[in-house]
């Protein structure tokens, strides 16, 4: 089940990216914000981001990670896997997307202007929904959530 949620993740991030489902990753640099298994945490055991990244990875993407509870100089994440940043403004330096894997709240309060200034293309995709769509969309950034419908609201029978 967590595979096929993984794959369901990139293929999200594939077709935001490239514009179509099958689209390549190659050579795409993207700035993943979370890292940990949960927000509050400095643990990367079984961490659903991890498996997302070792697929865009497997896909030819260049990652750049930053996360609250992850310094750069202690990270004991595999080096060939993603460059871990204590900056988020330096990870989403050239990014053709910024990715929100993991709910840290210190996401809500980056200062999301000065995101759109650094990135390369203005995509972010939250797969957590931890982002209030207006404020990202207010800095000329494209929010794309997870099963939420055109006006931001979640279905009903999501999560349910």
């Amino acid at each position: 089940m967590n595979t096929r949620q993984y794959q369901r993740m990139v293929g999200k991030i594939r077709t935001a990216v490239t514009g179509k489902r099958t689209g390549s990753l190659a050579r795409k640099r993207l700035a993943l914000f979370g890292l940990t298994f949960k927000a509050g945490t400095d643990d990367l055991r079984d961490s659903p981001a991890l498996g997302v990244a070792a697929l865009l990875k497997q896909a030819g993407a260049e990652l750049v990670a930053y996360d609250p509870g992850i310094s750069a100089d202690t990270a004991t994440i595999d080096g060939s896997l993603l460059t871990v940043v204590d900056d988020p403004y330096l990870a989403a330096k050239d990014a053709d997307a910024i990715v929100i894997l993991t709910e840290w709240p210190e996401f809500r309060t980056l200062d999301w202007p000065r995101l759109a200034n650094e990135v390369g293309r203005p995509i972010v995709i939250d797969t957590r929904n931890v982002l209030d769509p207006a404020v990202v969309r207010r800095a000329a950034l494209t929010w794309i959530g997870v099963g939420r419908t055109l006006h931001g609201a979640v279905p009903s029978s999501v999560g349910a």
